[in-house]
């Protein structure tokens, strides 16, 4: 009985103390998954564990019962302690943080600088402000003329006619109501000589004389003044082929620089009349064409530029108002009419105001406000002359006609603008 006993309380001995050998095998597996989780090296723990056991026949079942073990008891391990080494974050207190303190430089005041500059921009346009005031002056103007008999008095009368596609009706006017143009020519006896020239500014009718100018003077008005009638009318209807690009100024100067020699006379007016229903869109400025004519004579005054030009707008899409024709006739003191007008009325008063000019002083400039004074052989005169301020010129009235050769001084003052 009592070696019964001996032998269960060896069996209970031998039992207990695998029990505790499995439980610091297994307390030891945890402690290194534990450690190698922290990366502390596990070199010293050993890998494989061999339980011995008294009894090879009885298998060990009851492992299971290990986890009845508490486990925070062995934990206590000294690596815990290692993870201080997370202080060394605190080292990187460096001084790079302070480095963004640093580049406080000037940088960010130098877009205050321009910032000064924009409120002066506003300033500068006041500049222009000043050319919108002119200084506006007079100048003193004096011209000399001689008096000549007004039978002998020469007039060159240049027609440029439109010759485009819409201009038929205005041509057959134009010849129909000829006879009382020239009327007042033939009923004084002036001494006029005419030519015809087209817009169409190609290169192959630029300036062209339509018809011998030869049979449009005043030698064969007097020969035969019929014949020459029905010779103008047949001449000024030039066609309805011509180029639809209207170039009445360039084609007048063209015709003026090819005939100088032959047709124009240098102590003669320069009459030239525009007759076209649509702005002309010669190359160069008016004024370049207007100084070019004014050129070609001692005397700028000799120089009128006439205009029967649309000069208001119509129901007919193609005709268009001409603006520059109308400021070369404004530039030379020349008449203009609208092409609608009646043209009896307009050849009647305009082939007038070219027989007045035969026997007027036609100034050069525009007097300021109108007011001239004359002077016959150096003594100046108060009356018996009237001042046309649409053709600029003086004319003397009847009964008060200098003698002939007699000195003409007239004075007037012109108006400039200057700017500072």
């Amino acid at each position: 009985m009592v070696l019964k006993t001996s032998r269960i309380r060896d069996t209970f001995l031998l039992l207990t103390l695998l029990i505790n050998l499995t439980s610091c095998n297994e307390q030891e597996f945890y402690e290194k998954k534990f450690l190698n989780g922290a990366g502390v090296a596990d070199n010293d723990i050993p890998t494989e564990i061999e339980i011995p056991t008294s009894n090879p026949d009885k298998p060990v079942v009851d492992i299971p019962t290990a986890p009845e073990v508490e486990e925070p008891i062995d934990p206590v391990v000294t690596t815990p302690t290692e993870p201080t080494e997370p202080t060394e974050p605190t080292d990187p207190v460096v001084t790079d943080p302070a480095e963004p303190t640093d580049p406080v430089v000037t940088d960010p005041t130098d877009p205050t600088d321009p910032v000064v500059v924009v409120p002066e921009v506003p300033v500068e346009p006041e500049v222009p402000v000043e050319p919108t005031d002119p200084v506006i002056s007079l100048k003193s103007v004096v011209e000399n003329f001689t008096q000549a008999q007004a039978k002998e008095g020469k007039v060159d009368i240049l027609w440029v006619i439109d010759d485009s596609g819409s201009m038929g009706d205005e041509q057959k006017a134009l010849a129909y109501n000829f006879d009382v143009f020239i009327h007042e020519f033939l009923e004084k006896n002036i001494d006029f000589k005419m030519a015809i020239t087209t817009t169409d500014g190609s290169s192959n009718k630029n300036g062209r004389s339509v018809c011998d100018f030869r049979i449009l003077d005043a030698t064969a008005a007097n020969s035969n003044e019929s014949q020459f009638v029905k010779d103008f009318a047949s001449c000024i209807k030039v066609g309805t082929r011509g180029s639809g690009r209207e170039q009445g100024l360039k084609t007048s100067k063209s015709f003026v620089n090819r005939y100088v020699e032959n047709w124009m006379r240098n102590d003669a007016y320069l009459v030239v009349v525009y007759v076209s229903d649509e702005e002309d869109q010669s190359d160069s400025t008016v004024q370049s064409y207007v100084d070019n004519f004014k050129e070609l004579k001692k005397s700028s005054g000799l120089i009128k530029l006439y205009s029967i030009v649309t000069s208001k707008k119509t129901s007919t899409q193609w005709e268009t108002i001409g603006y520059r024709y109308l400021e070369a006739s404004d530039k030379t003191g020349g008449l203009t009419a609208h092409i609608k007008n009646d043209f009896y009325q307009v050849l009647r008063e305009m082939g007038g105001k070219i027989v007045n000019l035969i026997d007027s002083f036609a100034l050069s400039n525009k007097p300021f406000d109108d007011k001239v004074e004359v002077k016959v052989n150096g003594s100046a005169i108060s009356s018996g002359y009237t001042y046309d301020n649409q053709s600029r010129s003086i004319k003397f009235v009847e009964g008060n006609i200098p003698n002939e050769g007699s000195k003409i001084e007239i004075s007037y003052a012109v108006q400039t603008q200057e700017f500072n």
